[in-house]
């Protein structure tokens, strides 16, 4: 990877590498550790003074700028594929995004390039990833968000100045409405054996969200 590394980012079997340059694609269960793939970051794309950062899930990628965030489609990890780079809103201080799994993106925002003003997270609707100007709401914190992480449906934010605030975004799911889940395990080979790398994907929907999923082995 020529250029510097600005964030990265694990989906399964496979490491996302951020940099100023492009985004490249690093398969974790490949025999030889390296760079498989890459995309360009397209033209005119632009990192905040706070860098910008990468997430990956359900074989989409988010990658922020400055003005918003940029969506690749990594359904076939070898060939990624821009989807969307338009801007996502009038904002100039984003940051980071993170997906909540259930169509919701947590995102810590700002409206200023200094940081120095109105900040806080703002959710967004990615159910479709061709669309990043989804705009639903926003919660102001106590200080300047710099960074989110979702744990047992709460955000976790990094505020400057203030410290950690914890988030409660969504009411709580009273719909009685029980989710569902699936598995695939890869790289099996027939079987398990000691002292090898083993992949469960798993696949876990609800209407309002999942707070966490418990593998029993």
């Amino acid at each position: 990877i020529a250029s510097q590394v600005i964030d990265l980012c694990v989906d399964g079997p496979t490491l996302y590498v951020l940099s100023y340059q492009k985004l490249s694609v690093v398969p974790l269960d490949a025999p030889v550790f390296g760079e498989a793939a890459f995309i360009n970051m397209p033209s005119g794309w632009s990192t905040s003074s706070y860098r910008s950062r990468v997430y990956a899930a359900a074989g989409t990628a988010y990658v922020t700028q400055r003005t918003g965030y940029i969506t690749y489609d990594v359904t076939n990890r070898l060939a990624p594929t821009l989807l969307n780079n338009a801007n996502s809103s009038g904002q100039y201080g984003w940051k980071q995004i993170v997906l909540n799994g259930s169509g919701l993106g947590i995102c810590a925002v700002g409206n200023t390039s200094t940081g120095d003003q109105l900040q806080g997270i703002d959710l967004y609707d990615t159910t479709d990833p061709h669309v990043n100007n989804n705009y639903i709401t926003t919660f102001i914190t106590p200080g300047v968000a710099r960074a989110v992480t979702l744990y047992n449906g709460l955000a976790y934010v990094a505020s400057y100045y203030q410290g950690l605030t914890v988030l409660n975004y969504l009411p709580y799911d009273t719909h009685h409405i029980p989710p569902t889940v699936s598995f695939t395990v890869t790289n099996t080979g027939g079987g398990v054996l000691s002292n090898q790398h083993l992949f469960v994907d798993v696949d876990a929907h609800d209407d309002v969200q999942v707070r966490n999923v418990t593998l029993l082995v």
